[in-house]
C-alpha cells in the first residue's frame, strides 16, 4: 500500500496588524495602589484643562510625613499624645519649617488647624519631647482604603528641611504631665537627679475611670535650691552686668545662669551665622549681629552623638528669647550649635610583633577619634572652641599607645581644604570659624609589619627610611 505524505503546514514568516481605537474618560478606570496591603484609591480622570490633574502614580509632595493610626478612638473627643524625641538630632543649621497636621476623612486628608483642632503643642514643632493636645473632629472615618481599615488616621507633614525636626523614639496616647510640688513630704535635695522611669505606678487618690498609670521615661527639668557658694557667684555676676547683656561676659554669664543644661557659651560679636551644610565660613563682619555658640552639659542632656554634642533647637530658641528681653533692641542675637569641622588622617604605622592587624587597625582609628574628642569619654573640660590640631601632639599621643611600635607616615587634611586634593604633611590645622571645634573625620590606617631585619641586601638603606632610633640601636647590637 502506498502511504501518502503528511500534509505540509505553512510557516508564517511575517505578519503585521494595525488598528485605531478611541476611548473617553468614561471607558477608563484608574486605581492607585498604596504601600500597605489591600490599600487603594479609585481616581477620577481629569482632562488637560481640569484641576487638579490626575497622575499615573500616587503623588507625595511633602518631604517628610508621619502617619499615626488610632485604635478605639471616638471621633469628636480630645486626645493627648506624648512624643518622646531624640532632641539633639534636629538640625539647627537649616531654617526651621512648620509642621502641619491632617486627619483622614473618606480617603481625603483635611487640615487640623492650630488653635482649633491642635489645642497645644509642647513639642515646639516636633523638636523637643512633649505632649500635643488634639481636639479631633467628629467627621473622621475609619473605613478608608488608602490606609488600613479599622483605624482613625492622622498625619504630620513637613514640606522641606525635614531634618529640622527631631527623630522619634516613641509615641504614647492618654498622656499627662506631672509636676513636682514643694510639699513637706517631698525631698527637695533630690531635684538634681531625675526620677527614674517606672517610679510612678499609681495615683495618690484612686480613680475608677483610670485603669493603669505608667511612667515610661525619666523626669526632666529638676533644679536643686541654690547652694551658698553659688549664691555669692551669682550675686557678684549680677552686680557686674545688672541683668543686661552689653559685653561678651554679660551674654555668657546670663545664659549659663538661666540654663543649667548648657556647659559652655562663647559670645562672638559682629558675626552672622550661616548654614554649615552650605557655607564653609560664617560672615565675620556683620555689625549689629551677636552670635552665641553653646555646648550642652552631657551629664544632663543626652546627645545623639557623643563626638558632636549639640543643644536641642527648642533650647536655642529659648536662649534667644531670653536674651532679647535683656539686650538692646538694635542687637540681633542668635544662638547656634558649634560647627564640628572634620580633619582627615592618613597613618602608616608598625605594630609590635604578634599584634592582630585587623583589630588594632580599628582600635587605632577609635583611639585617634577619642584623643581629638576627649569629651566623648568623659573629659569635658577639654571641650573648647577654636583649638588647633598640631602634628606634634598627634605624634606624642601615638607614641604612648602600647600596641604601636613606630610611625612611618602621618598626614592630615581639613575636610574643606579644596587646594590640596589629598592629605599632606602639615604641622598644624586650625578651625575656620570662631565657633568651630575640630574632630576626626576619615582615618585611613596602613599597617606595615615588615621590619628592618627582614630587608634584603639590595633594598634601600635604613638612612632613607623614617624609623625609630631604638630600632637602629637594636640593629647594631644584633649585627
Amino acid at each position: 500500500a502506498i502511504i501518502p505524505n503528511e500534509p505540509w503546514t505553512p510557516i508564517i514568516k511575517n505578519i503585521s496588524l494595525d488598528y485605531t481605537a478611541a476611548a473617553t474618560s468614561d471607558d477608563i478606570e484608574l486605581i492607585h495602589l498604596y504601600p500597605y496591603a489591600n490599600t487603594y484609591k479609585k481616581e477620577a480622570i481629569a482632562t488637560a484643562l481640569q484641576q487638579p490633574r490626575t497622575y499615573l502614580f500616587p503623588t507625595y509632595c511633602d518631604e517628610g510625613t508621619l502617619f499615626i493610626g488610632l485604635k478605639d478612638l471616638q471621633p469628636g473627643s480630645n486626645l493627648n499624645m506624648l512624643f518622646q524625641l531624640a532632641e539633639a538630632t534636629a538640625d539647627s543649621e537649616s531654617e526651621k519649617e512648620n509642621v502641619q497636621w491632617h486627619y483622614l476623612e473618606n480617603n481625603n486628608w483635611k487640615i487640623l488647624r492650630t488653635g482649633f483642632e491642635v489645642l497645644d503643642d509642647d513639642t515646639d514643632g516636633l523638636t523637643t519631647s512633649g505632649i500635643i493636645k488634639f481636639a479631633l473632629p467628629a467627621n473622621m472615618t475609619n473605613e478608608n482604603t488608602v490606609l488600613p481599615k479599622g483605624l482613625h488616621w492622622i498625619k504630620a507633614t513637613i514640606p522641606q528641611n525635614s531634618r529640622t525636626v527631631s527623630e522619634t523614639i516613641s509615641i504614647f496616647t492618654q498622656a499627662i504631665k506631672a509636676t513636682f510640688t514643694k510639699a513637706e513630704s517631698n525631698d527637695m535635695l533630690r531635684l538634681n537627679a531625675p526620677l527614674m522611669a517606672g517610679s510612678l505606678a499609681k495615683l495618690e487618690e484612686a480613680d475608677s475611670s483610670i485603669k493603669k498609670t505608667t511612667q515610661p521615661f525619666d523626669s526632666f527639668g529638676g533644679r536643686q535650691a541654690e547652694a551658698e557658694g553659688h549664691f555669692y557667684v551669682r550675686v557678684s555676676e549680677l552686680l557686674r552686668h545688672k541683668g543686661r547683656a552689653i559685653q561678651k561676659f554679660d551674654y555668657e554669664r546670663l545664659v549659663l545662669e538661666a540654663f543649667p543644661q548648657i556647659f559652655k557659651v562663647k559670645c562672638i560679636n559682629h558675626s552672622f551665622a550661616l548654614n554649615a551644610h552650605t557655607y564653609i565660613n560664617d560672615i565675620p563682619l556683620a555689625p549689629g549681629y551677636v552670635l552665641l555658640a553653646v555646648i550642652p552639659d552631657l551629664n544632663q542632656l543626652k546627645a545623639s552623638q557623643q563626638f558632636e554634642p549639640k543643644v536641642p533647637v527648642s533650647m536655642l530658641e529659648n536662649v534667644e528669647e531670653y536674651l532679647r528681653m535683656r539686650t538692646s533692641p538694635f542687637a540681633r542675637v542668635r544662638a547656634m550649635n558649634p560647627r564640628y569641622e572634620k580633619v582627615d588622617f592618613c597613618l602608616k604605622v608598625k605594630l609590635y610583633l604578634g599584634k592582630d592587624e585587623n583589630f588594632y587597625k580599628e582600635k587605632l582609628r577609635q583611639d585617634v577619634r577619642e584623643f581629638l574628642a576627649p569629651w566623648a569619654v568623659g573629659v569635658y573640660d577639654k571641650l573648647s572652641f577654636g583649638q588647633c590640631i598640631n602634628q606634634s601632639d598627634i605624634v606624642q599621643f601615638l607614641e604612648t599607645l602600647h600596641y604601636l611600635d613606630y610611625i612611618i607616615e602621618l598626614k592630615m587634611q581639613h575636610e574643606d581644604d579644596t587646594v590640596n586634593k589629598k592629605p599632606i604633611e602639615q604641622y598644624s590645622i586650625c578651625p575656620i570659624t570662631p565657633r568651630s571645634i575640630l574632630i576626626a573625620g576619615k582615618i585611613d590606617v596602613c599597617i606595615v609589619q615588615q621590619d628592618c631585619e627582614e630587608w634584603s641586601k639590595d633594598a634601600e638603606p635604613c638612612e632613607n627610611k623614617p624609623i625609630q632610633f631604638s630600632t637602629i640601636i637594636n640593629q647594631k647590637i644584633n649585627g
